[in-house]
């Protein structure tokens, strides 16, 4: 039994394991109506999120779900609006099942799941240009002037550069549908500056001289 703080609150949840070795093909109706039940949820909320990976690959490509695919992938920068809608999620029987802060936390339904992975604003001069994502240091140009497309029967919001973004996890080739090809989370450029010390300058809160 996993728990949470919400609110002040300590909030219990049933963790479940998910990895690749363990995971289903997903069952289109039934992630249909998780991703909308969750959508309404958060947007009542004003929440925003984005659909992403396999997701964002399906709804441009195909339309519709990947057959092969695993899960549902979306992402948020409002991780703390997120977290106070889990008992709202719960209460719809989208269950929270495992959370890392700042990276992940996955809610499942009938066997299917959701991952809403979050996207970290980053301090100091890299700020403009890089975010934290699954570990990894991405451009933040995919985050900036979303954009929308029509899926499932609603307006699903996208990151920006769409198309070069599935090329980023993909390759250019992300238009053949290829069974269990994972993305490429990785930005050589963004983990090399990270990496480096001479670097890391940039990633330091540049702070405000009082007058």
């Amino acid at each position: 039994m996993g728990t949470i703080n919400i609110k002040g609150e300590i909030f219990q949840f049933e963790e479940v394991k998910l990895t690749y070795e363990n995971a289903t093909t997903i069952d289109p109706t039934i992630a249909k109506q998780n991703l909308l039940d969750f959508k309404s949820i958060l947007d009542q909320n004003k929440i925003k999120f984005l659909i992403m990976h396999g997701t964002l690959l399906g709804a441009i490509r195909e339309q519709d779900f990947i057959k092969h695919d695993i899960d549902i992938n979306t992402c948020t920068c409002d991780e703390e609006k997120l977290v106070k809608v889990i008992p709202l999620l719960d209460k719809i029987g989208l269950k929270l099942c495992r959370y890392e802060p700042t990276l992940i936390y996955s809610f499942i339904r009938d066997g299917v799941y959701i991952d809403v992975y979050i996207v970290n604003i980053l301090q100091g001069l890299i700020s403009p240009f890089y975010v934290r994502y699954l570990n990894h240091i991405i451009p933040r140009k995919f985050f900036r002037n979303i954009k929308k497309i029509s899926f499932l029967g609603e307006k699903f919001q996208i990151p920006n550069h769409s198309i070069q973004l599935l090329e980023f996890w993909y390759g250019k080739n992300w238009r053949t549908p290829i069974d269990n090809s994972p993305s490429n989370d990785e930005d050589p450029k963004g983990s090399y500056l990270e990496n480096q010390k001479r670097y890391k300058f940039l990633f330091k809160p540049i702070l405000k001289i009082k007058r």
